[in-house]
């Protein structure tokens, strides 16, 4: 750009110059372009990895549609005005519908071997329909067995009848064998029968203006939300539930969060807080990081505890520096609140050593305020007086019942998060939001129950992923 400019200012300089003047004129000019080629090659030296690395081909400009499910298909028709994108600059040809059909949910099968206890008892022996059990959890979900599919049989493959022989209970999630019925005689008995699973498909926007699904995977209960788009935008989601025969217009989930390719990888601002540690991480000098929660710090639900989002924090971490000396450590207790934890905490952190340590408890949105004051105010001081950075996460949404709130848009009142506020106003202690996240997850296509894997108070992958990302933001990372 340079290069044009300048030949212009010398064309209308040039009628009253003497030679030397403009000789100098040159000199200044060249100079000039020499040291803003210089600055935008340092600048892109040092950001264009990230960039160039993440952002896929050109950005892509969010267009917004609306949805309307037909059968299991869906029509999306774009609400942005073809003008409003043309001045934008796009130049992809546009189309104005798109059918999307949703393929139908599949199911499970499962083979369960049942041994009957000898000598025979007299009483209705109860089993437990494994198949039913959340995922990489002891929780039982009622709704998903699909009873046609049940069959209950001998080792030599004689069928037993529903109601004379057995009957399932509990909304599909027990067997009941009847101690007069011919089931209750057998040694050995093996039940075949199907679960329905749901996922969570997601309409995006390709580089064309194309809108694509991309299918997830189905599961017994919290499906997992897409992150490999490979550069699309995601518009919208769908949660399919098995068994459904049509798409609920009311599980088509629009992502209000648009965010264009441009936008996507954003890196958030380090706390000021935290630029100490993250000059550490760059350095390769050592920092050690410790967790302190109840069962969720521990990695319940995630289906393998690489997915937990401590262990998320660790490996981001040492991807997003090549030097990092990190480690980590973790004291969780299942089923425990804060005050539980606080007789061990010295000689934990006494024994790690950490330079900074994060708190989460959602088992405290069902603690009496009353009971809070203490045990976080030892908490703090146990802390200081090791010179160990506290955070205090305010956590993802339980259901309602845990929280002591009669709907999940009331959760948001509970005093937890209030207590947690005051906690990290100007102590030196810092709050990390997670709360906020799943206040507005419809903005992000998702809803707080569908995350829940074992329907009550454990997130899934993608629940874990936003605690990380949380966490993350505090060093001045995006996931």
């Amino acid at each position: 750009m340079h290069s044009l400019i300048v030949p212009i200012r010398l064309r209308r300089s040039l009628r009253n110059s003497q030679p030397i003047n403009l000789l100098k004129i040159t000199l200044v000019a060249v100079i000039f372009t020499l040291f803003q080629c210089a600055s935008v090659g340092a600048i892109g030296s040092t950001l264009g990895a990230d960039v160039n690395r993440l952002r896929p081909r050109e950005p892509i400009e969010p267009v917004k549609f609306g949805f309307v499910s037909v059968g299991r298909q869906i029509i999306a028709d774009r609400l942005t005005d073809e003008a409003v994108l043309r001045k934008k600059g796009v130049k992809a040809e546009l189309q104005r519908s798109f059918n999307l059909p949703i393929d139908e949910c599949k199911s499970i099968e499962y083979s369960q071997v049942i041994n009957l206890s000898q000598p025979k008892s007299q009483q209705q022996l109860t089993i437990k329909l494994e198949g039913c059990r959340a995922d990489n959890e002891s929780v039982l979900l009622s709704g998903i067995l699909i009873e046609s599919s049940f069959l209950l049989r001998n080792e030599e493959g004689r069928a037993f009848q529903n109601g004379k022989d057995y009957s399932i209970a509990d909304n599909g999630t027990l067997l009941k064998i009847y101690p007069d019925g011919s089931a209750a005689k057998e040694k050995r008995l093996t039940a075949q029968y199907k679960c329905w699973v749901s996922r969570i498909d997601t309409i995006a926007l390709d580089e064309n203006y194309t809108l694509k699904v991309i299918k997830g995977n189905g599961y017994t209960s919290a499906p997992e939300v897409n992150t490999n788009l490979d550069g699309k935008i995601p518009i919208a989601n769908v949660w399919v539930v098995g068994g459904d025969s049509a798409i609920d217009s009311g599980k088509i989930w629009e992502i209000r969060q648009k965010r264009s390719i441009k936008g996507l990888y954003k890196k958030p601002a380090c706390r000021p807080s935290f630029v100490s540690l993250r000059q550490k991480l760059e350095s390769g000098d050592r920092i050690k990081i410790a967790f302190l929660g109840d069962s969720v710090t521990g990695g319940s639900s995630a289906r393998e505890n690489k997915f937990a989002f401590p262990q998320l924090v660790e490996a981001r971490l040492r991807r997003e520096f090549s030097n990092a000396n990190v480690e980590t450590a973790i004291l969780a207790m299942g089923g425990k609140n804060c005050s539980d934890t606080i007789p061990l905490l010295p000689d934990f952190l006494d024994k790690q050593k950490p330079d900074i340590l994060f708190v989460e408890f959602v088992n405290d949105l069902s603690a009496g305020i009353e009971t809070l004051a203490a045990p976080y105010q030892q908490l703090e001081d146990i802390c200081r007086q090791r010179r160990i950075k506290l955070c205090l996460i305010s956590p993802h949404y339980p259901i309602p019942l845990l929280a002591k709130a009669h709907s999940w848009s009331t959760i948001k009142d509970n005093p937890y998060f209030k207590f947690l506020r005051i906690m990290t106003q100007g102590r030196g202690t810092e709050l990390i939001d997670v709360s906020s996240r799943w206040q507005h997850l419809e903005d992000e296509g998702l809803r707080p129950h569908v995350l829940l894997v074992n329907r009550i108070n454990h997130p899934n992958n993608t629940g874990h992923r936003i605690y990380a990302e949380e966490l993350l933001k505090c060093f001045g990372i995006a996931y």
